[in-house]
């Protein structure tokens, strides 16, 4: 759904735990309406990133099916933090996955998330 908004750089996989890090496409035309004199990553755009990155790590089409917390706790402005890293760690759980992601970079954080991502039906 994000096509090009970032790209993965580096990421390592180990048991139920992945950790990516990815740059974010500051011509990506999001940006343009997000906001013009000063870009801001929107947090509906990091929550996507952590579905579509759960997804291409368990292989397996999934949508959120429950947030329980979700945190933004500063604004990235990918002019100024280009590239961040999200922590993921799933478990398995009534059919879905229980997820927690921290997105973070150089001792900063900017978001946590527990959420359950699903398989689509779609």
């Amino acid at each position: 759904m994000l096509e090009n908004f970032y790209s993965i750089i580096n990421q390592t996989i180990v048991g139920n735990t992945a950790v990516f890090a990815v740059r974010f496409n500051i011509h990506h035309p999001i940006f343009q309406g997000h906001f013009p004199a000063m870009p801001v990553v929107p947090g509906a755009c990091l929550m996507e990133m952590v579905r579509e990155l759960s997804s291409m790590v368990l292989g397996k089409k999934l949508q959120l099916s429950v947030a329980q917390n979700i945190k933004f706790v500063q604004v990235i402005h990918p002019d100024e933090v280009d590239t961040v890293s999200f922590d993921i760690l799933w478990t398995e759980a009534d059919g879905g996955y229980a997820t927690k992601c921290l997105v973070h970079n150089e001792g900063e954080t900017y978001a946590m998330m527990k959420v359950t991502l699903s398989e689509s039906v779609c």
